[in-house]
């Protein structure tokens, strides 16, 4: 998300170029015919007529606004060091763990005492990890996004011509509370359903005959 916002900008800087030179080359044309049009007038009413077409076509709003994008970054959170650190720490622990679950696997195919013992220290960090992780989510990065959304909202909506639905300047706090609620229940369905495969594991593992299967072998 970082490294996309930058080239969607770019793209929509692009797209609000092109429009505007469309736009300037029809504007242009406009006012040429209207010059020839006031040449060719015979009458003071003909060209008073001419004039007056003239400042609708010079003061007539655009016939294409692009409606500005948001910022990607500033949306999720991307430019602010505490959901960066967040994200990164979620990914690279993720993986580590999981390798780890992997190998302890590995054992616990073989029936090995040391994979049922790596397994159970696997499980008991996966749900710590996500006790830790879903807690600072819930803290620390789901207001921030949720003021990044609301705010990045607010902008597309300040874009909208009058009376074509935008919104009032009091909707981002609504906004905010929205986003803030569902990142909330999602950090906590994440903490639930995350930690179910490493509560049965421990359960399991730390049954006498799992032991006994494993210290026998």
């Amino acid at each position: 998300l970082g490294a996309l916002g930058p080239v969607m900008q770019a793209q929509q800087q692009q797209i609000q170029h092109q429009i505007k030179t469309s736009q300037e080359s029809e504007l242009a044309e406009k006012l040429s015919k209207l010059d020839e049009q006031e040449k060719a007038a015979t009458t003071d009413e003909e060209k008073e007529s001419i004039q007056t077409q003239r400042q609708a076509v010079q003061s007539a709003p655009p016939t294409q606004v692009m409606p500005v994008m948001p910022d990607m970054s500033k949306m999720y959170g991307m430019n602010d060091p505490r959901v960066m650190v967040f994200s990164l720490t979620d990914v690279v622990s993720g993986i580590l763990v999981n390798i780890f679950l992997l190998i302890s696997g590995a054992g616990l195919v073989a029936a090995r005492e040391w994979g049922r013992k790596m397994a159970i220290w696997v499980a008991a960090i996966k749900i710590g990890r996500l006790v830790i992780l879903e807690a600072y989510s819930v803290i620390v990065v789901a207001p921030v996004i949720a003021k990044g959304m609301a705010e990045s909202m607010q902008e597309m909506m300040s874009q909208m011509p009058p009376g074509s639905g935008g919104a009032p300047p009091q909707l981002g706090p609504q906004i905010a509370t929205i986003y803030g609620t569902m990142f909330t229940v999602t950090a906590v369905c994440m903490l639930v359903f995350g930690s179910i495969y490493p509560g049965i594991l421990l359960w399991m593992l730390t049954r006498p005959d799992a032991k006994a299967a494993c210290q026998r072998s």
